[in-house]
């Protein structure tokens, strides 16, 4: 019999990346404003844009080096109305400091803009290879007008919850196991805005004439190299420039304790972060206006998220790297003030002093070399975010310490806590030639999205626990045959089902599964099949094909802890007689008069399947270190 493995093989994306070397500043150092503690200003002291003329000048704030506030000049353009629907933007051109080598630099985003003392909005835009500093300035007005009375209350886009209107149903074609491989690409899912951003020519690079919002510099700490190359293509669709850098000593393990913010005004760093403790991931931008404890800031969408739910942190600026193509500041995330609330089209506004709600992530990783690690980190709480944030996080994790090529075994367990609910099973046993971190990361960021993306209410996941079992080969095995101790069995009777697996080294391996005949079981033939869990799970999403909603949280949770594992052997017993299938579940053995009454068509509906056979009894086989591929089936007779 010629044998079959399944090997699970995933493309890595092979990207490189050409730093700009840093350039020397020659132009003369801005004077440094040490940072005050800002008074709110008014609206009566915001400029008003049918004052504004071409040919007047104003004066911006912004960081340049460390978190002191410097100056730099502007000249106004002139005013283009409806830029965005019922918005005007407002071109300038910026001068002072490291401008002339730098032009409008990543993480300029937010810096605010005064004419006659008067706030006239924040810079946003800006064109890519751009040899003066022309930027687009946002408003202030459009900004302060991005939140309203309900701004800060826990939205379905920050939480996952939705209306019934709002949910994707389950698609039934799909095995569970199936569709947890589906729902989340290779880097994660798609965002809200991810298809327009970063549009590119056809030699891949910006488009200079196209007028965009400023990058966001994204600093990144603990990530390595390989895995920030493999999900560069999402971070740059979202309009974020990830930037290996570092912490400013802080703990490994995060905490909520809040800084004093008395310093934070216009032109303050200020950052946006997504991940924190042995990982890090802050976006980084200035503040525009404070008005008491409200910040807005950035003056464009960071990802258009609408309300969130992300931690608001200072930032100091190492310095700035000149690029023909895009400057950028290298900075780092500082000390907690805050909680981002909103991200619209106009800029993010956040609340000093309020905690956000993290989600705690702890990865226990046993290495191939048989070295004990742990990673500890947070990651932000959003429908969106969090499944894409746990796929690079996990993925991370093991490419700092695993191979990428070559024969590779990964073993993951884990559990998602839900808050009031019963635990969500991680679980997945992966094993190839290559790319075994990218399906195991999967299999942890699968389960979140489905959560979240399920459209349930009180979907609040609690913590994430994984543990990795490495080695450094490849373990896979064929199941080559069965067989039964007995070719005729009675109604409650023992029976024991074998079956014999050959790995890839040639070893054998013999695999024992006891199974009990069920109860009134009728006299006739039955069908018992052994296989590995993909195949099991395709032939029972063929029994349940139609597409249906779970009713509630509970059951999508004993929906995915039900899916079935590629590490066992299952023992499938089949009688060939009519069975239903009905929201997924199988209903075997269905008497005369109630299969009458599922076959009308006062009952009949989308969550109903009528089946040829009926699954009298699936049993589940031990775990093994091994990945399992193949089917074999036998034939018993029940007698009386």
């Amino acid at each position: 019999m010629k044998k079959r493995f399944w090997l699970l093989r995933v493309g890595l994306l092979g990207l490189s990346v050409a730093l700009t070397p840093l350039i020397p500043s020659t132009a003369q150092e801005p004077p440094a404003v040490k940072s005050p503690a800002v008074p709110p200003v008014s609206d009566s002291k915001f400029f008003k844009l049918k004052d504004l003329r071409p040919g007047m000048t104003g004066v911006g704030h912004t960081v340049f080096k460390g978190d002191a506030i410097s100056d730099f000049q502007v000249e106004i353009l002139g005013v283009v109305d409806n830029f965005l629907p019922k918005q005007s933007a407002i071109f300038a051109k910026l001068s002072g400091g490291p401008l002339a080598e730098t032009g409008v630099f990543a993480g300029m985003s937010g810096s605010p803009v005064f004419i006659d003392g008067k706030l006239l909005g924040a810079v946003a835009y800006s064109f890519p290879f751009s040899k003066e500093a022309i930027a687009a300035i946002t408003p202030i007005e459009n900004m302060v007008n991005m939140t309203d009375s309900n701004s800060s209350r826990t939205d379905k886009a920050t939480t996952g919850n939705s209306s019934s209107s709002d949910r994707s149903p389950y698609d039934s074609s799909q095995s569970i196991s199936q569709q947890l491989w589906s729902l989340v690409p290779s880097s994660g899912v798609n965002l809200p805005g991810a298809e327009s951003a970063g549009r590119t020519t056809e030699n891949g690079l910006p488009n200079p004439a196209e007028l965009k919002p400023i990058d966001t510099p994204l600093m990144l700490s603990g990530f390595p190299r390989a895995a920030i190359d493999y999900f560069l293509p999402q971070f740059h669709a979202m309009g974020l420039a990830p930037v290996m850098g570092g912490a400013m000593g802080g703990p490994d393990v995060p905490n909520d304790t809040m800084a004093e913010a008395s310093d934070i005004g216009p032109g303050s760093g200020v950052g946006a972060q997504l991940v924190r403790g042995i990982f890090g991931a802050t976006a980084a931008g200035k503040v525009t206006y404070r008005d008491g404890n409200r910040i807005f800031a950035f003056g464009h969408p960071f990802l258009h998220s609408g309300p969130t739910d992300l931690p608001m942190t200072k930032t100091r600026l190492i310095t700035v790297l000149p690029s023909l193509m895009n400057s950028t500041e290298l900075s780092v995330p500082t000390e907690l003030i805050g909680t981002i609330k909103q991200d619209r089209v106009s800029g993010i506004f956040g609340e000093v002093g309020v905690t956000p709600r993290m989600i705690p992530v702890t990865i226990h990783l046993r290495s191939s070399r048989n070295i004990q690690k742990t990673f500890r980190f947070e990651t932000v709480n959003d429908r969106f975010l969090t499944p894409f944030l746990v796929n690079f996080t996990v993925f991370s994790a093991l490419t700092s310490s695993e191979r990428a090529l070559g024969e590779s075994t990964l073993e993951v367990q884990g559990t998602i806590s839900l808050k009031g609910k019963q635990e969500v099973k991680v679980e997945n046993f992966v094993s190839g030639d290559a790319n075994s971190s990218v399906i195991a990361s999967l299999s942890v960021a699968n389960p979140v999205n489905f959560l979240l993306q399920s459209g349930l209410k009180d979907v609040q996941i609690d913590s994430i626990t994984v543990d990795v079992t490495s080695w450094d080969e490849k373990r896979q095995a064929v199941l080559e045959r069965i067989w039964s101790d007995r070719r005729e069995v009675e109604a409650g009777d023992h029976a024991e089902v074998s079956a014999v697996l050959r790995r890839t080294d040639g070893e054998e391996i013999l695999v024992r599964i006891p199974i009990i005949i069920p109860e009134q079981t009728p006299p006739g033939p039955l069908m018992v099949s052994v296989m590995d869990g993909g195949v099991l799970s395709m032939l029972e999403s063929r029994e349940t094909r139609p597409t249906y909603l779970p009713k509630d949280l509970s059951q999508l949770v004993r929906t995915i802890n039900q899916a079935r594992q590629n590490n066992r052997l299952y023992v499938r017993v089949m009688r060939p007689e009519q069975s239903f299938a009905i929201y997924g579940e199988a209903f075997p053995a269905v008497p005369p008069s109630l299969a009458a009454l599922l076959l009308s068509d006062r009952t009949s509906g989308a969550n109903q399947t009528t089946l040829r056979s009926s699954p009298l009894l699936t049993v589940e086989g031990p775990p093994l270190n091994l990945l399992l591929a193949g089917q074999r089936s036998i034939t018993l007779s029940v007698v009386k």
